[in-house]
């Protein structure tokens, strides 16, 4: 999960709630967007690593 506040600052109770529940917030939908699409791309990765090390002779 990740948090997006295009508005700029945040309260600083609603942050602390973000960060003590390891929420990352990201300024714009475009951020938080490339952000999981490198979490899947790293997913798919570890994936591999571990389809090759399984397959290994």
């Amino acid at each position: 999960m990740v948090g997006v506040n295009p508005w700029g600052e945040l309260e600083f109770e609603e942050y602390k709630i973000l960060e003590e529940g390891e929420i990352p917030l990201y300024g714009s939908t475009t951020q938080a967007a490339r952000v999981l699409s490198k979490l899947i791309e790293y997913k798919e990765y570890l994936d591999k690593q571990k389809f090759l090390s399984d397959t290994k002779v």
